[in-house]
């Protein structure tokens, strides 16, 4: 009885010291393996050439991406010709109209020094009809809007002097070109841009007269929204010294995100 009492000790001795060696263990190596893990997970995240997250960073909307969709709502005046003899104007809402958006980063610069990489993004929409409202087709689809470039005009003549008599010849300009204050356009001609002949020419006129060098410069498209354009260059943390700091803006576009879904815009 004695002895096998005392085998039964040695075996609750042997599991009881096991068992305070595997909590030591534990607590010790906790942080350890906690770290590891950790290191496994922020590897994965910082930005690099061969980090799972570099293809969907360099080409938002990729395959491996959720492409980025807009929705635009535009206002058609229904009562143009009225509107000239004081009626108030009749507007119908039309859309939505569904576009695609589509980045890419050019020009990557890595710079290992301070952990940081440079690019130039270019970003650009694509008409999607399969989500857009029904029947809606953003190239035939035409709607009246207020001639904005004539607006513009109109209001550089009442900010500048006169001195040269300048405003004869907008007004003049006007005439010849029949501009009138609402004027038809395609919906994707409302949303991004389009060639207007009195920009055209305004800009011809001031690159030959001298005289005219104080009046202000002026794009010769009118948008309301950019197309197929670079944001211009941008640097951002890697992550690689603080993860913290991954995609931090060093300098560039503020409010740059690659966070992407779908949103709703007026026009």
């Amino acid at each position: 009885m004695p002895r096998r009492f005392s085998k039964e000790c040695k075996f609750i001795t042997i599991f009881f010291i096991l068992g305070l060696v595997l909590i030591v263990c534990g607590l010790v190596l906790h942080p350890v393996i906690d770290k590891l893990i950790q290191d496994k997970i922020n590897d994965q995240l910082v930005l690099k050439p061969d980090s799972k997250v570099y293809k969907a960073w360099l080409k938002p909307g990729g395959k491996d991406s959720v492409p980025m969709r807009t929705n635009f709502y535009v206002f058609d005046i229904k009562n143009p010709i009225e509107i000239h003899n004081g009626a108030k104007p009749l507007v119908e809402q039309r859309g939505p109209y569904s576009y695609k958006e589509y980045k890419k980063k050019d020009n990557v610069t890595w710079f290992e020094e301070n952990s940081t990489v440079s690019y130039n993004e270019k970003s650009w929409f694509v008409f999607d009809p399969s989500t857009s409202c029904q029947g809606c087709n953003a190239f035939n689809n035409s709607v009246y809007t207020p001639n904005m470039p004539m607006v513009i005009m109109a209001q550089m003549t009442q900010s500048f002097s006169d001195f040269l008599h300048w405003r004869s010849l907008i007004s003049v300009l006007f005439d010849n070109y029949k501009e009138r204050l609402f004027i038809r356009r395609t919906v994707h001609e409302v949303l991004f841009g389009y060639r207007d002949p009195i920009f055209e020419l305004y800009v011809e006129l001031k690159k030959k007269y001298a005289s005219l060098s104080f009046l202000p410069n002026l794009n010769p498209v009118f948008l309301m929204q950019p197309n197929e354009t670079f944001a211009g260059t941008t640097v951002v943390h890697t992550g690689t010294s603080q993860i913290d700091d991954l995609l931090k803006l060093v300098n560039g576009k503020e409010g740059a995100s690659w966070d992407y879904g779908s949103q709703s815009m007026p026009i």
